[in-house]
């Protein structure tokens, strides 16, 4: 069976009707003109297709091997949804982003409103200067709650400060 990328350069091709494309007119046609995907997502998957050799780079040009422009595509094709999630390193989490949510989960257990909570820690931020998780933590402190995250929210400001 075909790799998945193959099959969606092969459509690409199939459907512009070309086997030489240039890289502008390749991320637009998948973007804009089929719709599969937004712009930084084809810019991703043309990277992935070049990488993987379903397609060759020629200057600016992006053209189809002949054996892509002879294979089978389904009528229909829109490129299955974790084409490019397998190929992408998975994201760190921010320093702190699940301290954060903690904090928040905290401060609304302690009968506190979210999204006022959430507005206090942003202005904490911007007047302090320190990261979201230590502003959630100043918050917190000065409601008598939060003596628990002291050491996390220390290590999450460091990690951002540096």
């Amino acid at each position: 069976m075909a790799d998945d990328l193959d099959v969606c350069a092969a459509a690409f091709f199939r459907c512009k009707g070309k086997d030489s494309v240039t890289e502008k007119e390749f991320v637009m046609g998948v973007s804009l003109d089929l719709r599969w995907m937004p712009v930084r997502d084809a810019e991703a998957l043309l990277s992935a297709l070049i990488e993987t050799g379903s397609v060759a780079r020629s200057g600016q040009h992006i053209r189809a091997p002949p054996a892509l422009m002879g294979m089978d595509v389904p009528a229909a094709y829109r490129p299955p949804e974790g084409l490019l999630a397998a190929r992408r390193p998975a994201k760190a989490a921010p320093a702190g982003g699940d301290l954060l949510s903690e904090m928040i989960g905290a401060a609304v257990a302690g009968g506190a409103d979210k999204s006022e909570f959430v507005a206090e820690c942003n202005r904490i931020r911007r007047r302090l200067g320190v990261s979201m998780a230590a502003a959630a933590y100043v918050a917190l402190r000065e409601s008598g709650a939060g003596r628990e995250f002291s050491e996390r929210a220390r290590e999450a400001q460091r990690l951002t400060s540096s």
